[in-house]
């Protein structure tokens, strides 16, 4: 019995030490991954060496845009493409694909950047969007089949590395790009750029250095990154029930029933709590929605409405937090700090909203959400109006922060609405749809904003662009109600 119960508790040990060590894996990865929201970092400098060191000399912020949008918007398009893969292959496999892709992508720029704005659109933008598309929401059940009890805590955590993952890499861009804090001293169209030779110079190697650093990191983390323990049949169940919830179950069945003694007892264990929250999710969530069916109904159309017109503000504020701050704040080393606490709020955000949604609904916290943004919206270009340079850093830190923080939240919300409006047995492919839409409106919402940019009295009318769209996600919110399977209001 003593001989048991020691075996029991070793295996127990194993699993968690190995659950633990894989989620880190799935952090590390996932950190990398979100290294595509240092573009406002990034896009000063990278478009003040196209407009000195290649033909593209008369490009602009409007323009260079279209380089991280192409990233940013097509991961939407290949989200669909990582749920097929990985009905063939094993998940492992579609990450660490994904991760060659991403990594390539980031040396090619280096090596192509002296031909131009279009060759970056395909290998910075597009090779990468494809890298990230397919894994990203892989990642995020990879680390789910450890814990799939506390699935919201895993996805929060998950999501929070990513959201973190340009923290450190907007300084070590920096660092590598402008040691000195070099001012972007040369202003057109209201515009700043860098000219000096000691900035621009170093942008190709930072490239370089990156490169080696993606790759680096996303071998450690996908070696972290095991199958886990009550999934390793001989029969690979992660390589089918990613999206399959009935052959998982079975499977799970299968391997419950067979004969489990000594440190496997806990393996047992495992598979019984597994197969006793799917039965739960089952008897809650009501009837499961087709992708057929989801199209057919007026709450997905909602949800994807008022993500697609959410991501305005996070289209203007991931993209030009830079380039605006720079309008009345000559300290790039500063900037940098913005972009790199707003990476913190983003994941914070996350976890806060996620937080909110557990105690309340989600019109409530939508609404919320809602209300905030437009308030941080309208009120940002403040900023620029304090006589006290101290006092316009601190302001400017905090709004920024403060809008970050909630486009993270947008993506919390809008994933569980799909949820627990159309079930679970779907849910990567439904929410797959709603990515692959708000990709497509994503590059026609950056094409807008640049417009207003480029056509108006400038950085005021974009904000209040900004802010208008958030109330009106907050209108919608209110006026239709989003309800689940059994017909309760969200």
């Amino acid at each position: 019995m003593g001989g048991c119960s020691l075996g029991a508790f070793c295996g127990q040990l194993k699993h968690e030490w190995r659950g633990i060590v894989a989620t880190m894996g799935v952090t590390l990865v996932l950190a990398v991954y979100g290294t595509c929201y240092s573009s406002g970092n990034m896009s000063p400098y990278l478009t003040s060496y196209l407009r000195n060191r290649t033909s593209d000399s008369d490009i602009t912020y409007t323009k260079s845009v279209w380089i991280f949008t192409t990233a940013n918007s097509s991961l939407g398009f290949f989200a669909i493409l990582g749920g097929i893969f990985a009905r063939c292959f094993n998940l492992g496999i579609v990450i660490l694909v994904g991760s060659i892709f991403q990594c390539t992508s980031i040396f090619l720029t280096a090596c192509l950047m002296h031909c131009g704005f279009v060759p970056l659109i395909f290998v910075y933008g597009l090779m990468q969007g494809f890298g990230v598309g397919i894994a990203y929401p892989l990642c995020l059940k990879y680390a789910q089949l450890w814990y799939p009890n506390k699935s919201g805590l895993i996805t929060g955590i998950s999501l929070a590395g990513f959201g973190s993952g340009s923290f450190i890499i907007n300084f070590v861009q920096t660092a590598l790009i402008n040691p000195d804090n070099l001012s972007a001293d040369l202003e057109i169209d209201d515009d700043n750029y860098f000219d000096q030779a000691d900035v621009l110079d170093n942008v190709p190697t930072c490239f370089l250095i990156l490169g080696v650093l993606y790759a680096t990191c996303s071998a450690i983390g996908i070696f972290l990154m095991t199958i886990p323990v009550i999934f390793s049949s001989e029969e690979q169940v992660t390589r089918h029930s990613v999206n399959d919830f009935g052959a998982a179950s079975q499977k799970l069945e299968a391997l419950a029933s067979q004969n489990v003694e000594g440190n496997d007892i806990h393996v047992r264990s495992e598979v019984q709590k597994t197969l006793e929250e799917r039965r739960k999710i089952v008897k809650t969530s009501g009837l499961e929605f087709t992708p057929k069916q989801v199209l057919k109904n007026r709450s997905f159309w909602v949800s994807l409405l008022v993500l697609c017109f959410h991501e305005v503000n996070l289209i203007i504020i991931s993209n030009y937090y830079k380039t605006y701050g720079q309008t009345f704040i000559s300290d790039d080393s500063f900037l940098t700090l913005v972009g790199s606490m707003a990476s913190v709020a983003n994941a914070l955000g996350r976890l806060f909203w996620g937080v909110v949604l557990d105690h309340s609904n989600f019109k409530t916290s939508m609404v919320s959400l809602s209300a905030v943004q437009g308030l941080l919206a309208v009120t940002i270009p403040v900023s620029s109006s304090f006589s006290l340079e101290w006092l316009s850093k601190a302001y400017y830190l905090l709004w920024v922060c403060g809008m970050f923080a909630n486009c993270g939240g947008v993506y919390v919300l809008t994933p569980s609405s799909v949820s627990r409006a159309f079930g679970m047995e779907n849910f990567a492919v439904n929410y797959g749809i709603i990515f692959c839409i708000s990709g497509t409106t994503g590059f026609l919402l950056t094409e807008f904003v640049s417009l207003v940019l480029d056509n108006t009295d400038g950085w005021t009318s974009v904000f209040l662009v900004g802010s208008a769209t958030a109330l009106l996600c907050e209108t919608m919110t209110i006026l239709w109600n989003i309800k689940d399977t059994k017909g309760n209001i969200l």
